[in-house]
């Protein structure tokens, strides 16, 4: 289905292993995936894939996630689909997000929302901002994740992420 929405956008299968694509992408294109996953497959079709996927990542550089998102709305029910920005889609099992995932790290890890920490930028960051006390929006971030924030920092290219968590970690002061 996605590859029948556009050939010219970037589909990248995550499985277990690690971030499937094709090999005939371009050059560009593979550079940006492997400067976002640590493991990166190529295969000459997607059919090859036997492993299940986590999620499926979609760039598409002339910025069309938006309008690629609204095609995909007959899957809504079945998938939980989010444009989080218009360079990038994201396509998981239905309530599987960052939200959840946090949520299921807490229980696990036996911490409150009380004691993490969680920072976003785009609209696939917004149910994780639900499941933190210090929720932190970057300052370059969409509005409506800065309206689902408890607070807003410094922007990415500020390094606001590591600055904050210093900043928390200084108050904690000996207890750390």
């Amino acid at each position: 289905m996605l590859e029948e929405i556009s050939l010219n956008h970037t589909i990248i299968a995550c499985t277990r292993k690690g971030a499937v694509i094709k090999g005939d992408i371009p050059q560009a294109e593979a550079a940006i995936v492997r400067g976002s996953y640590a493991q990166v497959i190529e295969v000459s079709d997607f059919n090859e894939i036997k492993d299940d996927f986590v999620k499926i990542t979609v760039h598409d550089p002339a910025l069309r996630c938006f309008e690629t998102r609204e095609k995909l709305s007959r899957f809504f029910e079945s998938a939980y689909i989010v444009a989080s920005e218009a360079a990038w889609i994201d396509i998981a099992n239905a309530n599987v997000h960052k939200g959840t995932t946090v949520e299921h790290l807490q229980k696990i890890l036996q911490v409150m929302p009380e004691e993490t920490l969680a920072f976003g930028d785009g609209y696939n960051d917004i149910e994780l901002m639900t499941r933190s006390t210090y929720s932190f929006a970057m300052r370059n971030a969409v509005e409506e994740l800065k309206d689902a924030a408890n607070f807003i920092t410094r922007s990415n290219e500020e390094d606001g992420v590591m600055n904050t968590i210093i900043q928390m970690l200084s108050l904690q002061g000996n207890s750390v």
